[in-house]
This record gives structure tokens, C-alpha cells and sequence, in this order.
């Protein structure tokens, strides 16, 4: 959702007084001019989850496009309001102060009004949302109503806007008060989304996840991380219907067991990124599924996944040689054999977290240093068997690498100190 980066700043970046307050109405108003293609697509690209207003100077707009500053309160906007009948696109993101009695100065005297930002209005009333579903023909409502449930108004919302039905992207990470009705209105009035974050939206069920899989069947990117009340049932839903999947991730989600994996595998053939970490039920089972049936996978988050041994980082290692990415912190029945695999077939590594793998030694990093040159991130945090000679090795031949963790291996700190400087200056 919408933060205002700069709490106290007008539309061009400059401070705002309470004494100044007039002078940004003036300000505001300026930035309008004629074009209405780019404003739209601004707005448009806001309602798809990055709600950061791009410079007024950049908007070529038709009627009239308006941003306006933090220090924007009721009696200042209805005095704008009255001068703006033909605003089509309104961006009141981060303005506090402003309450339903500014809102309903707004759809009094702006009968053209298209799109509109609340982002951080959190005094804004529902009932002036509902009347602004009703009355704007193409709306685009950005709200952001932290701690409070979610009301018929925003589904009214929803509902109201032609241009949901097109919408690509919806990001509500955080959200923690959206459960499934809030999924369901989705699913039924946004069929063509691709990229859908619910990221710690803690009230989401299986039902919600079920919702949008039967509906949203053009889905590339989901992301429950956090959404403990998901399990199997919800994932393998999306599996069955969104085939086009490309990005998975269920971390922390903490019912997922190997069935879920297994689905993904076996109907996403084609994902990408997988990210299972702290699923603390997935195990050799769940990844040699991945191994199997998803040769095109580059990213693998399993960290906390205590239960996967060698045997399933070595069939990933064989079976998708493109991997880039590889996280199994946690992960302490891992050994060597499981560097080995990964150096032998995997040549195109490039982040690598063995964090808390008290198995790995010396051997296992001498054979990275030696097969992954492309190497640019590795985590060896707690590998306590791990020395300073080997460690040497990987910084002088991995010359891309740009950022090492050797806190907790069998290093003095001062020689620990050294290798982190070399790597510093790659």
C-alpha cells in the first residue's frame, strides 16, 4: 500500500508549512494540463501495487490531473474542489488529515472524476467510498484501511470499477485484516490478473486461494508468505488451474506438506521460483518432485526444511542445472555430498546459503571454488568444520563474489576480517 517517502513535502519535493498550504493548492492546480493517456497509466500502474506518483511534469493529461501534497486538510481541498469540475484523476495519497468531508466535496463539485488515490486516508469513511464506486464510470480506488476489517464498501469498490476486469497486478503484502471475501471479489472481478501478492494477509484460507485459482487461471506470480491458514487444499488448487505459474511462494506457510509440492510439480512445469522455507513438513519427497518435473527452476528456498537430506538437493542439482539460487539454511542433515552434486551439474550458481549447515566442510567449499565461478553471494554462517584455508580459496577464485557470511566458521576474526576486505574489492 501507499507510504508518503517524504511525510512533509509538496508534489515537487519541496516542504510544506501549515503557512504554505495555499500555496500548494496553487501549485497543485498548475500541474494540470491536457493528455489524459499517461495519467491514466500512472494511476492504472498504482492500483497494480506501486502506489508512488510519478512527477507531475511527466503527465501528459486531458482534463485535469492533480497531485497534491501531505499538508492537503478538508477545508483546503473543498476550496480546490470547487475549482476543479473538471478533474478526472486525483491523487490524495498520504494526506492524513482528510476526512469524509473533503471526499464529499470532491463528488459534489468534480462530476467527471475517474480515478482516485486514498491511499493513507485512513479517516475516510466507507460510506463515501461506496458513493465514490457509484458514481466514477471507470474507477481506479486505491485505499489502505490497516486493522480494520474488510466491509462490503471496498468490495463495492471492487465491483465498481470497469477497469478491474483488466487489472494485471494487485500487491496487498500486510494487509493482515484481508481474509477470503476480499480474495472472492477479487477472483470474480479481476479474471485477468497475473501477479498476485497476499504476503502476511493472515486471514486468507484455503477457500480464498481457491477462489482465485478458479478464476484468475492466467496467474504467473502468487505469493502467500506468511498465510499460515493455507494448506495443501488451497495450493493445489492454484496448481490445477493457473498451469502457467512462474513464481511460488509459501513461506512460513506452515500445513504445506509434500501433496502441495508434489501438485506444483507436477502442473507447473514451468515455475521458476520456488519458495518453501520453514514448510518445516516438505521433504525429500516434495524437492525430488521439483527435480523431476520443473527443469527450468532457478530459484529453491527450502531454508528450515529439516527434514530434506542429500538425496533431494543432489536430484535438484542433476535434474535443474540452471539453478541460480540455492537456500538450505537450516537445513542440518545437508553434508558435502550435497556441495558436490551442486558444483558437478549446477555451474551457474550464483547465491548459495549453507547458514547452519554444521556438516559442510573445508572439502565441499574447495569444490565451489573451483566449479562456481559465477558466485556472487554465499552464506557459511555457524559451518563450524569450515576453515580459513579453504575460505581463502573461494574469495581469490570467485572473483564476482561480492558478499560472503563466515561468522561462526573456524576463523579468527581478524583473518575473517581480511577475506571479507578481499571480497570487498572484487
Amino acid at each position: 500500500m501507499y507510504q508518503n517517502q517524504h511525510a512533509r513535502m509538496d508534489a515537487h519535493g519541496h516542504h510544506v508549512t501549515n503557512g504554505k498550504k495555499r500555496k500548494v493548492a496553487a501549485e497543485a492546480v498548475a500541474t494540470a494540463g491536457t493528455g489524459a493517456d499517461a495519467a491514466a497509466d500512472a494511476m492504472a500502474e498504482a492500483a497494480c501495487g506501486d502506489c508512488a506518483p510519478p512527477p507531475p511534469q511527466r503527465m501528459r493529461v486531458t482534463g485535469l490531473a492533480v497531485t497534491v501534497g501531505p499538508a492537503i486538510d478538508d477545508e483546503l481541498l473543498c476550496v480546490m474542489a470547487r475549482d476543479w469540475a473538471g478533474l478526472c484523476y486525483l491523487n490524495l495519497g498520504g494526506c492524513n488529515d482528510i476526512t469524509s468531508t473533503g471526499v464529499q466535496a470532491v463528488l459534489q463539485h468534480c462530476p467527471r472524476l475517474q480515478r482516485i488515490s486514498l491511499c493513507g486516508c485512513n479517516k475516510v469513511a466507507y460510506s463515501d467510498l461506496q458513493a465514490l464506486a457509484q458514481c466514477c464510470p471507470v474507477l481506479v480506488v486505491l485505499v489502505d484501511m490497516a486493522n480494520r476489517q474488510v466491509p462490503a464498501a471496498v468490495l463495492h469498490v471492487l465491483r465498481g470499477s470497469a477497469e478491474c476486469s483488466t487489472m494485471e497486478r494487485v500487491a496487498a503484502e500486510d494487509a493482515g485484516w484481508l481474509g477470503d471475501r476480499f480474495c472472492v471479489a477479487l477472483a470474480q472481478h479481476c479474471a485477468r490478473l497475473q501477479h498476485i501478492d497476499l504476503g502476511f494477509c493472515t486471514q486468507v484460507t484455503d477457500a480464498g486461494v481457491q477462489a482465485i485459482a478458479q478464476h484468475c487461471v492466467q496467474l504467473q506470480h502468487i505469493d502467500l508468505m506468511a498465510c499460515d491458514k493455507v494448506t495443501d487444499v488451497g495450493v493445489q488448487a492454484l496448481a490445477q488451474h493457473c498451469t502457467q505459474l512462474r513464481h511460488v511462494d509459501v513461506f512460513n506457510c506452515k500445513q504445506i506438506t509434500d501433496a502441495g509440492v508434489q501438485t506444483i510439480a507436477q502442473h507447473c512445469t514451468q515455475v521458476q521460483h520456488v519458495d518453501l522455507s520453514w514448510c518445516k513438513h516438505v521433504t525429500d519427497a516434495g524437492v525430488r518432485a521439483l527435480a523431476q518435473h520443473c527443469s527450468q527452476l532457478q530459484e529453491l528456498d527450502i531454508s528450515g526444511c529439516d527434514r530434506v537430506t542429500d538425496m533431494g538437493v543432489q536430484a535438484l542439482a542433476q535434474h535443474c542445472t540452471i539453478l541460480r539460487r540455492i537456500d538450505v539454511d537450516s537445513c542440518d542433515r545437508i553434508t558435502n555430498a550435497s556441495v558436490l552434486a551442486l558444483t558437478r551439474y549446477c555451474p551457474q550458481l550464483q547465491h548459495i546459503n549453507f547458514s547452519h549447515c554444521d556438516k559442510i566442510a573445508d572439502d565441499g567449499v574447495w569444490w565451489l571454488s573451483l566449479c562456481c565461478r559465477q558466485l556472487q553471494y554465499i552464506d557459511l554462517s555457524s559451518c563450524y568444520r569450515v576453515t580459513e584455508a579453504a575460505v581463502w580459496a573461494l574469495a581469490r577464485l570467485c572473483v564476482q563474489l561480492r558478499d560472503i557470511r563466515i561468522t561462526g566458521c573456524n576463523i579468527a576474526h581478524k583473518k575473517a576480517e581480511q577475506i571479507r576486505a578481499m571480497v570487498a574489492t572484487h
